[in-house]
């Protein structure tokens, strides 16, 4: 029997402030629909970093231990460090110590791109320099990073009294340091430039950050109950939560809020439909509604109602199951998926 697929996918935008920053600096190999574009000219705006003298940024590249210290350090406004002897870094990683930011020779072979776990570091003790309130039942938070328990109980340099599993974890409670969108955070992976400039962006820039939220299973089963009360209301049969559906969603919201875009059609992952069968889910009809900007079940549900297309997915009577995807950062992420 050929499978029938329902196509109907709306979305619904909800015009939201957001950080502006500077759009005059501009480089050869950054496109301006790049995910990355606004957090690289608001550093190089602030001399945090800069472009290389052929007009590109090379925003894929690696950055080294010694860069990012640079661009951290000078982004707190410690500007023009002169080193008067060996590395050129040496003023900077020399203030970066005075501030406790790291270790006297903490920093080995300065010149090797650091890894995600070594700029998690850095970043919680920055947290520390700064002075900012960190919640003190951090582990609640550890099922939001799939490979959590891979991280390695101790590393070379500790610094403030944490572990470097402590450190990974305040710099996702601050919203600073997101995973990867399947989950994980993959600490032994080198940091790009456009990756390290974020990182430093959202330190700076309290708004810039993406929270995350350790347990969002009561929001879903609100949603759960409203989207039911409305199909009971035009005589349709319930719809039950799907555990599986539900993560293909959350990876879907956590890709829209990562990557810096509000579309059915994901960079990463492709349609919905191509996402959801990717990642094993096997449906006859599918559908998606997005929303954004919407901080309660709600509102988000009567959102989804006021408009006829989201209506339709909603009252769908092909559809059986559903899951719900939230996250919430500057903006909340709404994605609800449709299957049977």
């Amino acid at each position: 029997m050929n499978k029938r697929i329902s196509m109907i996918i709306l979305a619904l935008i909800l015009l939201m402030g957001n950080i502006s920053y500077a759009q005059d600096i501009k480089f050869t190999d950054i496109h301006k629909s790049a995910w990355y574009i606004n957090t690289i000219t608001y550093l190089v705006s602030r001399g945090g970093i800069s472009g290389y003298p052929d007009g590109s940024f090379r925003p894929n590249n690696h950055i080294t231990k010694a860069e990012f210290l640079k661009a951290l350090i000078s982004s707190l406004g410690y500007k023009d460090i002169k080193s008067t002897t060996g590395h050129w870094a040496k003023g900077y990683i020399e203030k970066a110590e005075d501030l406790n930011i790291i270790d006297e020779d903490w920093l080995k072979e300065i010149d090797k791109p650091i890894s995600r776990y070594e700029m998690a570091r850095i970043i919680s003790n920055t947290l520390s320099f700064k002075q900012e309130s960190i919640p003190t039942d951090l582990l609640k938070y550890k099922n939001a990073i799939s490979d959590f328990d891979s991280i390695p109980s101790t590393l070379t340099g500790e610094t403030n009294g944490k572990s470097l599993s402590e450190s990974v974890l305040e710099s996702y409670v601050k919203g600073i340091v997101t995973g990867y969108p399947n989950g994980t955070f993959q600490g032994i992976k080198p940091l790009t430039r456009a990756e390290a400039s974020t990182v430093i962006v959202r330190v700076l820039d309290n708004k810039s950050r993406i929270i995350i939220n350790p347990n969002e299973e009561s929001t879903e089963n609100e949603v759960l109950r409203l989207v039911n009360i409305e199909r009971s209301k035009a005589g349709v049969q319930p719809l039950s939560l799907s555990k599986e559906v539900s993560e293909v969603a959350l990876l879907k919201s956590k890709d829209m809020a990562l990557f810096n875009y509000f579309d059915h059609t994901s960079p990463n992952y492709g349609s919905p439909f191509e996402m959801m069968k990717d990642m094993g889910i096997s449906y006859r009809a599918a559908g998606e509604n997005l929303a954004v900007g919407y901080d309660t079940p709600a509102a988000v549900v009567k959102g989804w109602m006021d408009s006829p297309g989201h209506r339709k997915n909603i009252l769908n009577s092909q559809f059986n199951k559903m899951g719900i995807g939230i996250h919430r950062g500057d903006r909340t992420y709404w994605t609800q998926m449709f299957t049977n």
